[in-house]
């Protein structure tokens, strides 16, 4: 069985609230909630490390998450059945003009 927003959103808080930082739903998510499309992308913007987050929600999934860790860019994604969450510590960023790739700061 695939886990409901409110059941992800549920356990994504309770981790926040383990981990005592403040945690945003950032990017595409937002936009197609707004405009009723289906979505199974999530970004997450936390106040905090992004990384040690997705590991302590992955830990809370259960068998079956799987963790990515992107450590030059301080975030990492878990993967969960047909749900994909992306955490992210707040950062600055910036982008070369020809290029997608963020610079962190």
């Amino acid at each position: 069985m695939n886990l409901q927003p409110q059941q992800l959103f549920s356990l994504i808080s309770e981790t926040a609230d383990t981990l005592n930082v403040e945690c945003h739903v950032v990017g595409g998510y937002v936009r197609d909630m707004l405009l009723n499309r289906p979505s199974k992308d999530i970004d997450i913007v936390v106040v905090g490390s992004g990384i040690e987050m997705a590991r302590a929600f992955a830990d809370r999934l259960g068998k079956g998450a799987r963790v990515s860790v992107f450590k030059n860019f301080g975030t990492a994604q878990v993967k969960y059945k047909d749900t994909e969450v992306e955490f992210a510590g707040a950062r600055r960023e910036s982008y070369q003009r020809d290029s997608r790739i963020p610079i962190v700061e």
